[in-house]
Order: structure tokens, then C-alpha cells, then sequence
């Protein structure tokens, strides 16, 4: 009886074993159920936080509003006042204004340029034929330097023009006198009539150059 009773928990205890070998492990990357509510309620709370953050700066600008609105409403306005006194009997006012000319005449420079000195200032008052300017005029100074260099070049053609003159008149008497001396010469018989005309072309000549000559001074 003995040895019975002591192999029959023999028996009932192996398959126990058995069965809590064959139970299955737990998966390592299992997610509890409990992480899931905990990650819900750290996001639900930090959406919160993020909207009280956004709401409560909205709201305390709405209220400074309000209350600044409320303020402008309730106080007076304020004004500037002053006492009423008696005035002088002589009272100056000043105010802007300008003068107007009743006769305005534009004054030109006769020659453009740059002006170097001013003499008179606007308003002041001035006389007939008074120097008002001086005026640099650098184009005009180098027309007036080219006119003067055409004038004495001028001057010398006139004298080499008179000199010309001269020269042509002094022939023209020459050629006179040959001219006459040859014909006297024709008369006596001394020299022939063709020698004598030509003398006398010579004259002509002369003549003709003297008064080209003078047209040129």
C-alpha cells in the first residue's frame, strides 16, 4: 500500500513538468497594452500644452484691448484751454508772404560762358550801364585768339599786297616811258614800228597789273 501511494504522486507530478515546458515564451518585442495608454496620454497631454500655450498670450491681448477700448471710452478727452483776457489795443500779426515786381525784365549775357564774379544780389537795386558780372567765356577767348591771328594775317598780306602794288606801278612808269621814247624813235626813223608796238603792249600790261595790284589791297 505504501509503495503504491508513493508512485501514484510519482505519476500525477511528470505530467505537470510536462505541461509547463510546452507553454509558449512571451515574444520580445511585444507591446503592452499599458506602454500604448501611457504614450497616449503623454502626446494628449503635450497637445494640450500646446494649446493652452497658444491661447492664454491670444487671450491676455484680447483682454489689453479690451480694457485699453473700455479706458478710451470711459475718460474724458483732454483738451488745451486757456483764460480769457483783454487783449492791447495794438495787436501785430505776423505772416508769410513774398514780393512781386510790377515791371521784370530777363537779363542774357551777350556771350555764354561761366560767371567768375558777381557783383549784385537779388533784390538790390542797380543803375543803367552798372557791372552786375564778370563771365568766363573759354570758347569765346579762343574765337577772339583766331580772329586776331586771321587780322594779322591779314596785315601781312596787305603789305605784301602794297608791296606788290608798288612793284607793279614802278613798272607800269618804266614801261610808260619806254614805250614813249620808242615812238619818238618810230618818228625819226631809228627803230621799227613793230619794236615800238610792242613797247607800248608792255604799257598795257603793266597798266592792267597795277590795277589788279590794287583791287588785291
Amino acid at each position: 500500500m505504501s509503495q503504491l501511494k508513493e508512485e501514484i504522486p510519482t505519476q500525477k507530478a511528470e505530467p505537470e513538468r510536462k505541461l509547463i515546458a510546452a507553454a509558449p515564451e512571451p515574444h520580445p518585442h511585444h507591446i503592452s497594452a499599458g506602454k500604448v495608454i501611457l504614450v497616449v496620454l503623454l502626446l494628449a497631454a503635450v497637445v494640450a500644452a500646446v494649446a493652452v500655450a497658444g491661447y492664454l498670450p491670444r487671450k491676455a491681448r484680447e483682454a489689453a484691448a479690451n480694457a485699453a477700448a473700455t479706458s478710451e471710452k470711459n475718460t474724458l478727452p483732454l483738451v488745451t484751454t486757456a483764460k480769457v483776457r483783454r487783449a492791447a489795443a495794438d495787436t501785430t500779426v505776423s505772416l508769410p508772404g513774398d514780393l512781386q515786381p510790377l515791371l521784370e525784365s530777363s537779363i542774357y549775357a551777350r556771350a555764354a560762358g561761366y560767371v567768375r564774379k558777381r557783383y549784385v544780389d537779388i533784390g538790390d537795386r542797380v543803375r543803367a550801364g552798372q557791372l552786375m558780372a564778370e563771365i568766363d567765356a573759354p570758347e569765346l577767348d579762343q574765337q577772339v585768339a583766331q580772329a586776331r591771328a586771321a587780322v594779322s594775317q591779314s596785315e601781312q598780306q596787305l603789305s605784301q599786297a602794297r608791296a606788290a602794288l608798288l612793284q607793279a606801278e614802278s613798272q607800269r612808269d618804266l614801261a610808260k616811258l619806254t614805250a614813249q621814247r620808242y615812238n619818238n624813235l618810230v618818228g625819226k626813223g631809228a627803230v621799227a614800228r613793230q619794236d615800238a608796238d610792242t613797247q607800248q603792249s608792255n604799257y598795257v600790261t603793266s597798266d592792267a597789273l597795277v590795277t589788279a595790284q590794287q583791287a588785291n589791297v
